[in-house]
Parts: structure tokens; sequence; C-alpha cells
């Protein structure tokens, strides 16, 4: 068996640090010349064994921030849905995600249905746009209550998966439903996704239901067609799945 080198010997003390719970989902690990001085190693040693946590999506770096743990060892999800960047980063692109708008609002007529809430009751509202080799690909727009997790909304998005926040906080996703339609983008939604005004997209509204029947999450997702098999073949195990067609 090959002796690992001092890169890869930090790297696997790091990860037994991050699975036994000393690093938990969420925060940040010590600085480069923190664990350079903690482990007597070199600046360049330290680096190369973050880089190889990150490729294998246990680290992420947030410029200007530090670089934090975004793998949830304690995922307990009934179902399993990858995210975009999982699943672009699989597909050989560089995922991006950009915060579009996020906001406390009020669940309204429509979403006190979807969330069986009162229409005064709180909603915390996250728009992202998704890219891939700087290429535009999908909005994401997601509802969630705003009392179901902690200070949901100092939350960094950019950062951190929201099916992996919804885990670390025990909350069990057991189904996940999607209707799927098409539709066309109008002004600020085409602007985005760099396509013209009336141009037809892939239109996806899924919701997650925790213990069965309680709501946890409403996305409206705007999809370019080339990029539609990202989401439509990223749910594992039996789920419902509603196709319609809409011409306008």
């Amino acid at each position: 068996m090959r002796k690992l080198n001092k890169s890869e010997q930090l790297a696997q003390m790091l990860k037994d640090d991050i699975h036994d719970g000393k690093y938990i989902f969420g925060s940040m690990i010590p600085s480069e010349r923190e664990l350079s001085d903690l482990y007597q190693l070199s600046r360049e040693t330290v680096r190369k064994a973050l880089e190889l946590l990150i490729n294998e999506n246990y680290l992420k770096r947030s410029p200007g921030r530090g670089t934090f743990v975004i793998k949830n060892t304690h995922e307990d999800l009934s179902i399993h849905f990858k995210g975009m960047t999982e699943l672009l980063t699989d597909a050989g692109f560089t995922p991006e995600t950009i915060i579009v708008a996020s906001e406390v609002c009020e669940a309204g007529f429509k979403h006190a249905q979807i969330f069986g809430i009162k229409e005064t009751d709180k909603l915390f509202r996250i728009m992202r746009l998704r890219k891939g080799n700087n290429r535009s690909i999908s909005i994401e727009d997601t509802y969630i209550p705003f009392d179901l997790i902690p200070n949901i909304d100092s939350i960094d998005f950019q950062i951190f998966s929201l099916y992996d926040i919804l885990s670390s906080h025990s909350i069990k996703i057991d189904v996940i439903s999607h209707t799927i339609t098409t539709a066309r983008v109008r002004n600020n939604e085409a602007k985005l996704l760099n396509l013209n005004d009336g141009d037809g997209v892939i239109y996806i509204q899924l919701t997650s239901h925790a213990d069965t029947k309680n709501v946890v999450e409403h996305t409206k997702v705007f999809v370019v067609s080339d990029f539609s098999g990202f989401y439509t073949d990223s749910l594992f195990r039996e789920n419902e799945v509603t196709i319609y067609a809409q011409n306008n």
C-alpha cells in the first residue's frame, strides 16, 4: 500500500475531525496559517490538503471569509436530492451560484395554501441563479417557513446546500413532488438566463414534505431547455413526478 504524503495525511486527519464532530457542518475551519502552526507543516502542504478536501466536497472556500465545512456527516434524508453544485461538478462543469434576491415575506393566499399556514405567517424567500462554466442554467425561487431554521436569513446559500441545512437540523424529507411544464420567460427572468423575452424554458414546481405531510419547501425553477436533464434526472428513489405540456 502506498504511503500517504504529508498533505494526504493532514487531509485524512481533518476528515476524521469532521466525522468526529470537531468541525461540524457550517463551521469555519482554522486558517492555513493556523493549521500550519498547529501541525508544524508548510503552508503549501496545508494548502494541498485543503484542496483535496475541497475536491471531495468536505470543504468550500468563501473568498474573504474563510473555509467552511459543507460535508453533512449526519445526513438522514429519506430521499436524497442532489444539489445543482454536485450535479454540475459530476458533469464536468464549474458551478456558480448567484443570490439574486432574498427576503422575509408574508405567505399570502397562494403560499398559505401550499404550506397549510396563515396568509400573514412569515416565509423566507431566496432566488438563486445557477451557472455552469459561466453559462446561465436556471433560476430557483425558493420559499421556506421562516421559523423552520433558526436565523435562516443569515445563512450564506452560496456556500451551503438547502438540503444539507435541513438535514443538519434533523428535518427529514420523505416526499418530493415535481410538476414539470413548459413556459416562456419574461423581463428579468429572460435577462438573467441570457434569453430573449418570450423564449421557452422548462418550468418546474418542487414541493418537499417532512414527516409525509409538513411542507418545508416550495421552489419554482426556470431551466434553460438544454439543461433540463440536470433537474429531471436528479431524484433518487420513489417520488411523485407530474408532467404537463403548456404552450403559453
